[in-house]
């Protein structure tokens, strides 16, 4: 009997422990808050400022949410700052909250980002350490950030950079597949080919060579010209000791009239004309010579005539 009464006394002290009803909201949010006016007493800004957010998240009060502010801009922390005035801005602001809004906008506005795990299968994931879980867009400051995601057993760190009022978008690295190793192939045995020779390259035929020279052309050119020069000189020259012999006949070189004044210029025309012809006529002629010698390409080609004396060797030219 004493040991049941024991057991019984023992049952009756555990149970109203074990039976209890877990804490309500109101409390767990007071508890919170609590915490973070102990931390915000103690100069531990940051601390208060999360203990604060805490108590506004599990029962939403603007108290709680105008010390979070009020601690977030003391502890200069932009993140926590962004988080508790993204919540603001969806309730009627009026009084000390308005107040604290405004000072905290002022100072900690743009100067965070947020960051987004996502994962098609399970996955966790650490950004600077603290736990980021899958959906959750958590507000960072801006700058480079270290970020560990885990998933299928690995971990991959990175960092990632945030920007102002930006979100990133972070997700497992995709798992590599490595494609099938090739099936070797076995290449059927060289068969015998007959082999046909190949026709040795036709000699290259030089081109033939242009011929040297000048043709005959420009001989009988110079060589007709030149007699045509020497002709007209030779008239010309004529003509002027004609002139001039008639010129004496009629006493010119005393008498001295206008009629043999023009005679005198007749007679000494012909007489210039005359002589430069023969100088041409000379040139030609000499010129025609030296090219016909040295540079006039003639079609000629060896002869040989038989008779009834014996052949008879000769050469024949062409122009």
């Amino acid at each position: 009997m004493r040991r049941m009464l024991g057991v019984v006394a023992i049952a009756l002290t555990i149970a109203p422990s074990a039976w209890a009803d877990p804490p309500s909201d109101k409390q767990r949010a007071r508890d919170a808050y609590e915490r973070g006016t102990a931390a915000y007493k103690r100069g531990d800004f940051a601390g208060a400022a999360a203990a604060y957010a805490e108590a506004d998240a599990i029962a939403p009060s603007d108290t709680a949410l105008q010390a979070g502010l009020d601690a977030a801009v003391k502890a200069d922390d932009p993140a926590r700052g962004a988080e508790l005035l993204e919540r603001a801005h969806t309730r009627p602001l009026a009084g000390a909250l308005a107040t604290s809004v405004k000072n905290a906008d002022a100072k900690l506005a743009h100067r965070a980002g947020r960051v987004r795990l996502r994962c098609d299968t399970a996955c966790s994931a650490t950004l600077d350490g603290a736990e980021l879980r899958a959906g959750d867009a958590r507000w960072a400051t801006v700058g480079s950030h270290a970020l560990a995601v885990t998933a299928l057993g690995r971990v991959t760190a990175q960092s990632i950079t945030v920007q102002a009022d930006a979100t990133v978008e972070v997700a497992p690295p995709k798992e590599e597949v490595t494609p099938p190793a090739p099936v070797p192939t076995v290449a059927p045995p060289p068969t015998a080919t007959a082999v046909t020779p190949t026709p040795a390259p036709a000699p290259a035929v030089p081109p033939p060579e242009k011929p040297r020279g000048v043709g005959p052309a420009a001989f009988i050119t110079l060589m007709a010209g030149g007699v045509a020069a020497g002709l007209g000189g030779t008239f010309l020259l004529l003509s002027a000791s004609s002139k001039h012999d008639t010129f004496v006949a009629q006493g010119c070189p005393t008498v001295g009239s206008s009629d043999c004044t023009s005679q005198a210029s007749s007679g000494q025309s012909d007489m210039i004309l005359g002589e430069v012809l023969v100088g041409l006529s000379g040139a030609a002629l000499v010129s025609g010579a030296i090219v016909g010698i040295w540079f006039t390409r003639w079609k000629s080609a060896p002869t040989v005539q038989a008779g009834p004396h014996g052949a008879v060797v000769g050469w024949r030219g062409e122009f």
